[in-house]
């Protein structure tokens, strides 16, 4: 819950998760609605797709037992190096250094590391950089005194140097360079996206399809949606006859949504196309009892505040 996400925000979600799946065998057990419902508000949610799996691959190839060893953490789905690491070090005490955000601005600094931190040059450097600082013999503790140090001290705008102890050893400081380290990745341009929703209500029931995975919002339910690469009609209509042939749309009124949806790199301008047709030839659509529906992105619940 803390990959790119604040610890103040994520407390809430943190509890009443652990409240809903007190132990690894009853998320495991869970449908995936089940755990992203209680995900809903925190965003990234593919992270949320990963921990369920990675519950019921411990549930199958461990018996249910979390694996103690950097190797077999591995393995589970959603752990890969950094987390591995951080696992094996504060719960298990093997040696491993987790190398997090935090610690990478730190050894950054500490070596004045010019390479781009994405880079795998400035990785080994920065591995290199903490390894002489690091304790070994205690890594859970040292671990986690790194990462305060990072979010308390070495800040990545108005580091307090002059309270750090390792300002003694630390080339930044030396040299009155802090704020030009770790070197900035080249930034990403935000990316604009189209996407029409196809409203339907039968009754108190409404249209939905579950998004795929390896998008955003994966695996949430939304209404039935087209993209398309511009804000015309003509687009939208061209791309749905297109991707759906056989189905004639009767559209009763358009209403584009005022502002776009902002995420960290993409600006989601939504269209509401209302429909007097069924749906349900589009595939996976399936219909919702307004009073029940699934999980779905903070996007989908303002249009449903809209609409309804």
């Amino acid at each position: 819950m803390l990959q790119q996400t604040r610890v103040q925000q994520a407390l809430s979600y943190f509890n009443r998760f652990m409240t809903t799946f007190p132990d690894l065998e009853s998320l495991a057990k869970a449908s995936l609605d089940a755990v992203l419902d209680q995900w809903q508000g925190l965003g990234y949610y593919r992270r949320a797709e990963l921990l369920h799996r990675g519950a019921i691959f411990i549930q199958k190839e461990f018996n249910g037992i979390f694996p103690n060893q950097y190797e077999q953490l591995l393995q589970v789905p959603g752990i890969g190096s950094y987390t591995a690491a951080a696992i094996a070090s504060i719960s298990f005490n093997h040696p491993y250094i987790a190398l997090d955000g935090n610690l990478k601005r730190i050894a950054a600094r500490l070596g004045c590391v010019e390479a781009s931190i994405s880079s795998s040059e400035f990785e080994k450097r920065a591995y290199d950089e903490i390894s002489h600082i690091f304790p070994f013999e205690n890594p859970g503790l040292g671990n986690q005194a790194l990462m305060d140090l990072g979010s308390m001290i070495c800040l990545p705008k108005k580091a307090k140097c002059r309270d750090c102890p390792l300002n003694n050893i630390c080339c930044a400081f030396l040299t009155s360079t802090p704020e030009l380290f770790p070197t900035k990745n080249v930034k990403r341009q935000r990316q604009s996206r189209y996407f029409w929703y196809l409203i339907h209500q039968s009754e108190n029931k409404v249209a939905f399809y579950q998004r795929p995975s390896g998008d955003i919002w994966s695996k949430l339910w939304e209404f039935p949606m087209v993209e398309t690469f511009t804000s015309s009609v003509e687009d939208f209509l061209g791309i749905f006859h297109k991707q759906y042939p056989h189905i004639q749309l009767s559209i009763v009124k358009i209403i584009p949504l005022d502002r776009p949806h902002i995420l960290s790199h993409q600006s989601i301008y939504a269209m509401i196309v209302v429909v007097e047709n069924s749906l349900h030839q589009i595939p996976n659509v399936h219909y919702f009892n307004r009073e029940n529906l699934p999980p779905s992105s903070v996007l989908v619940k303002k249009i449903l505040t809209l609409i309804f």
